[in-house]
C-alpha cells in the first residue's frame, strides 16, 4: 500500500548515480535483451548478495527492526508480523528489484568507464571521481577490464561479467565491493554508522526508531550531492 507508494522516489536515486541517458539505456538494453540480461541479473544476485525478498534487509532496517531485536517470545513474533508486512505490502519484491537493477546499472557503468579507459586511454573527471568514490584506481580499474575482457561476455550492450571465473580475485572483490556500495547509494539502506550512537542505547532505540531513513538520507543525498554539483543530481531533484 502506502508504504509502496512512498518508495516510488527511490527511482530518482539511478538519476543522480547514473544520470537519466544511462539509466535509460540500461533499462531499454535490458528490456530488448531480456534472456540474456536474465543471466546477468541472476549472477549478480549471488555475487553481490540481493536478497530482499527472502531477509527483507532493508525493510527491516528501516523501521529499526535489527537494531530492536530481542529474544523473547513477543519480539521474535513482531519481527514475524513486521516481515509478514512487507511481503504483503509488496515493499519486499520492490527492494529486490531495485537493487537488482541498481547492480545491474553499476556494473555497466564501472565496465563501460573501463573499455572508454582502455580503447581512448580517458575518462572524464566525473567518472574517475565516481570510481575513486567506489574504491577503484586506474590499475585496478585496468586490472578489471583485462579479467572481464578475458572471461566475461556482451550481447548487444548486456554485460555479464562472470566474476567467479576470474583469476585475478583481488580485482574481482574489488569489482564487486564497488558494485555493493553503489548499490546502497542508489537504494538508500542503513548500515553501520548511519545512526548516531545515542541511538543504540536502550532509550535512544525508542527515541531515534523510524529515523534511519533521515540520516542514510542527509548522508547519501545531501552531503554526498553538495561534494558533486553536476546535473545528474539535478535531474534527481
Amino acid at each position: 500500500g502506502f508504504v509502496l507508494l512512498a518508495s516510488v522516489n527511490d527511482v530518482a536515486r539511478f538519476a543522480a548515480r547514473f544520470g537519466m541517458k544511462n539509466t535509460g539505456r540500461y533499462l531499454h538494453n535490458f528490456l530488448t535483451n531480456k534472456e540474456f540480461a536474465k543471466l546477468s541479473m541472476d549472477e549478480l544476485k549471488q555475487t553481490v548478495g540481493i536478497y530482499e525478498i527472502l531477509l527483507q534487509t532493508r525493510f527491516f532496517e528501516l523501521g529499526d527492526v535489527l537494531e530492536r531485536k530481542g529474544t523473547t517470545i513477543a519480539d521474535k513474533v513482531s519481527e514475524k508480523l513486521f516481515g509478514a508486512a512487507g511481503l504483503l505490502q509488496l515493499i519486499a519484491p520492490w527492494n529486490q528489484t531495485l537493487r537488482q537493477f541498481a547492480a545491474f546499472s553499476a556494473m555497466h557503468r564501472i565496465l563501460e568507464i573501463a573499455q572508454k579507459a582502455a580503447t581512448l586511454g580517458k575518462m572524464s573527471k566525473e567518472e574517475y571521481k565516481a570510481l575513486l568514490e567506489n574504491g577503484i584506481d586506474l590499475q585496478m580499474l585496468q586490472r578489471i577490464h583485462k579479467q572481464f575482457t578475458k572471461y566475461g561476455d556482451e550481447v548487444n550492450g548486456v554485460f555479464l561479467a562472470e566474476t567467479a571465473k576470474w583469476r585475478d580475485r583481488k580485482a574481482a572483490e574489488a569489482f564487486l565491493n564497488a558494485i555493493r556500495r553503489e548499490v546502497d547509494q542508489v537504494v538508500l539502506t542503513p548500515g553501520f554508522g548511519s545512526r548516531p550512537l545515542m541511538a543504540s542505547t536502550t532509550l535512544g532505540k525508542h527515541l531515534f526508531q523510524f529515523h534511519s531513513f533521515s540520516y542514510v538520507a542527509t548522508n547519501s543525498i545531501l552531503l554526498t550531492g553538495l561534494q558533486r554539483p553536476d546535473m545528474m543530481q539535478l535531474n534527481s531533484i
